[in-house]
């Protein structure tokens, strides 16, 4: 537009302010949802005003909300990568329930209805087996699948907007 003069006598630039820290956790909680569906977790009210007073004071190359944005959305990655990561016990029992999920279907659609009600009873010991197996994994990880306070303030320190120092100091004298 400011090559063109002609264009540029006709429009009014308009300068947008950076948001306020409360609109921003405002902004964060109309975009939760998508976050929490996307990355498959949930995301806590003191998590979205971490995001936002955190990166107002430690991330200084961008604007509100951006910046606040894009804190939630690494807490929200890593969280999603550490409960994806399960040990190898649980990933088998996952894959074999899969497996035994696409036989189920195949003999359905093959019509071998005994076939069928056999694999169903076999799936549903699994999945149970299975459930017990990844909460008992998930409790002695401590992994909750909720992104927390502490959550923000561990991808402040990941990537580098925060002094690891400055974290310690943050949990231990609030």
């Amino acid at each position: 537009i400011e090559k063109d003069k002609a264009l540029e006598r006709r429009l009014q630039p308009v300068f947008i302010g950076e948001p306020s820290i409360e609109a921003t956790i405002e902004m964060l909680k109309g975009l939760r949802p998508r976050y929490e569906a996307h990355h498959k977790i949930k995301i806590s009210d003191e998590a979205l005003e971490a995001a936002a007073r955190l990166s107002q004071r430690y991330i200084s190359d961008r604007y509100l909300p951006d910046k606040a944005i894009d804190l939630i959305d690494e807490a929200a990655s890593k969280l999603h990568i550490d409960t994806e990561s399960a040990p190898p016990e649980v990933k088998s029992l996952e894959q074999r329930l899969k497996q035994l999920t696409n036989e189920e279907e195949a003999a359905s659609q093959r019509q071998d209805y005994e076939r069928a009600a056999q694999l169903k009873s076999d799936r549903l010991r699994l999945e149970e087996e299975y459930n017990q197996a990844k909460s008992s994994w998930l409790k002695q990880e401590k992994i909750d699948s909720i992104v927390d306070e502490e959550g923000v303030l561990y991808a402040l320190v990941e990537f580098n907007f925060l002094d690891v120092k400055v974290y310690l100091y943050y949990w231990w004298c609030g």
